[in-house]
């Protein structure tokens, strides 16, 4: 299985932080043109998504521009990364000095949420079926 933000292979990823907030991945690229790639895909993203708190609820991720391009549905293959929507935040390149084909990146994203809708107090089990946890 491969790491996927969208339909964009990641070639490694070598470390990963995830908090309540964002998500901080660390990898490489062994091709020049894929790291091009991967950071001309978070080049409208650094001032036009939005991680909002609210008090009395749960946080929200919004995207400020007109297509929502910075919105992205992410695929990881391990088990403490979650699969979801993610909104692209930052990348930072750093090149190391007598690597060859070894491109270091670090990507931060923004969590939203997996495909299970959620809503306080109700577990929305299949599409056809809602129950709540009083058993009413």
């Amino acid at each position: 299985m491969t790491n996927l933000i969208h339909d964009f292979p990641l070639n490694a990823v070598t470390g990963y932080v995830f908090s309540r907030k964002e998500v901080r991945i660390d990898g490489y690229e062994t091709d020049k043109s894929q790291l091009t790639a991967l950071i001309e895909m978070f080049s409208r993203a650094a001032y036009n998504v939005l991680y909002k708190e609210r008090p009395a609820g749960s946080s929200y991720v919004m995207d400020l521009t007109a297509d929502q391009r910075n919105l992205m549905f992410c695929i990881f293959d391990t088990e403490e990364l979650i699969t979801g929507w993610y909104g692209l935040k930052t990348i930072n390149y750093s090149p190391m000095q007598g690597r060859i084909d070894h491109f270091p990146f670090r990507i931060t994203l923004f969590y939203v949420g997996t495909l299970t809708g959620y809503q306080s107090w109700y577990e929305l089990q299949n599409i056809e079926q809602l129950t709540n946890d009083w058993s009413i």
